[in-house]
């Protein structure tokens, strides 16, 4: 049995699992063999099948009464886009000039890492300690979370619920977040009747209402949003800005408060002469309240028209 793990070198042997996401790669079982050996018990559960990828999600505890302290962490990463535009293998976990490199290294292997080694610090003061220390580490969280995080509080919502839960995803050691906006994401299909694109009086380009359709989601951007007192008068403390600046970069401090959209795929067009009959995209909100309106989407009159939101469809989450 191991006596000890080295925190530099187990972030390095989960980078070095390809475990881009819904897939672990192999990351859960260096996790559970660093554990293991040190004499802790970790448990698996799987999710998925019947046509969808199983995904495979950890987690360890000690202490059976509330108040439930929850370290939460995932493993899988998105994915690496273009390897030869890297400067180094993203699965290497190359060390230079003492930083860290690879996919996953801030987002969030290290930060796992240190939710991993928080949890070894505390277990050797669990005489002194009331309540329970739950590990989780799952990893479907890239995809939205749906057999990660979501399944754990939807089944197994008793096991899994902490009274305080302490994530270390990347931020900055210069601040400690104490909410998340809320994600929503979605595709948009557009269809129309399409042609040539020598004529587009008998058809309108899908692609072009699409591109119109996005330009006013991205409007929702300067939506105004409510919060609560003590959050404004926190967000407003010049400090805290300057922070939130530090950490993230210029004008951070800004969109804090504010709705985010990114529109992170689009498909459309089969030749650069046709009008498009079809244009999909899929959308990523980040919102910080708790009730969201959806407007249903349509299209009216000519070709001089723009994409209207009319409608609206309630959904809580």
């Amino acid at each position: 049995m191991s006596t000890q793990i080295d925190a530099v070198t187990l972030a390095q042997d989960m980078i070095r699992c390809n475990s881009v996401t819904p897939a672990d790669g192999g990351t859960l079982d260096v996790l559970q063999s660093s554990l293991e050996g040190l004499g802790f018990k970790c448990h698996r559960l799987t999710f998925g099948g019947d046509g969808t990828d199983e995904v495979q999600n950890l987690y360890a505890r000690w202490g059976t009464q509330r108040p439930n302290l929850c370290f939460a962490g995932h493993t899988d990463v998105v994915p690496v886009g273009d390897a030869k535009a890297w400067t180094v293998d993203p699965f290497a976990a190359e060390i230079r000039d003492d930083q860290l490199f690879g996919r996953g290294a801030a987002d969030m292997k290290c930060g796992t890492t240190a939710s991993i080694f928080t949890y070894l610090y505390l277990s050797r003061l669990r005489h002194l300690l009331s309540g329970k220390l739950t590990l989780c580490v799952v990893s479907d969280e890239e995809t939205g979370g749906y057999w990660g995080s979501d399944y754990l509080l939807r089944e197994h919502r008793d096991q899994f619920l902490g009274d305080c839960v302490l994530n270390g995803e990347p931020s900055s050691v210069d601040t400690i977040r104490f909410g998340e906006k809320a994600p929503f994401w979605f595709r948009i299909d557009v269809r129309t009747q399409g042609g040539h694109g020598a004529y587009p009086h008998l058809s309108r380009n899908a692609i072009r209402l699409a591109t119109e359709l996005m330009q006013a989601l991205y409007e929702l951007e300067d939506t105004i949003v409510a919060m609560p007192d003590k959050v404004q008068q926190v967000l407003a403390r010049r400090e805290v800005a300057a922070a939130i600046e530090k950490g993230l970069g210029a004008g951070a401090s800004e969109i804090v408060p504010r709705i985010t959209l990114n529109i992170g795929r689009i498909e459309g067009g089969v030749k650069v002469n046709m009008a498009a009959d079809a244009c999909s995209f899929e959308v990523a909100f980040a919102h910080i309240w708790r009730r969201i309106f959806i407007g249903d989407v349509a299209f009216f009159g000519h070709a001089n028209d723009r994409p209207v939101i009319k409608g609206t469809v309630e959904r809580d989450g």
